[in-house]
């Protein structure tokens, strides 16, 4: 027995890291319909509560307002981990690569955390707007 590993060719890992970046890539474009539903559906709910139970209307807007906070997150950590697999990627396919780095606007990640980012604060302005109820 030696102490060796097994070498893994380029080739394999390029296949394997390609297949890794579509599954993410497929996974970015499901995301926000995901976070829209929960955030979405907390509004909902925070809005038919709010002129019978104050506190609970507060409560779900509140709660809307982490969760748009832990999105946000999410979605940061998605990209270092996409943007990692594009790199690599790049390095594989040297003049051929495809990239639209350096394109601040274009980026799908940051337009969905700008949009999280606008939910948390509709969310916060919802959390001082809810009537009281005397």
């Amino acid at each position: 027995m030696t102490d060796e590993q097994p070498k893994v060719s380029p080739e394999e890992i390029y296949k394997q890291q390609f297949s890794h970046f579509s599954k993410m890539n497929d996974l970015l474009y499901k995301l926000p319909i995901g976070f829209s539903t929960i955030i979405g559906g907390l509004w909902f709910f925070g809005s038919q509560v709010m002129m019978k139970d104050e506190r609970l209307a507060k409560i779900v807007f509140v709660f809307s307002a982490f969760c748009c906070l832990a999105f946000i997150g999410i979605m940061d950590r998605f990209g270092a981990s996409f943007n990692a697999y594009i790199d690599n990627l790049n390095h594989f396919e040297g003049k051929y690569k495809i990239s639209i780095a350096g394109q601040r606007w274009r980026s799908t990640r940051r337009v969905i955390i700008y949009l999280l980012g606008i939910s948390f604060l509709l969310s916060i302005c919802a959390f001082f707007n809810v009537p009281e109820n005397n």
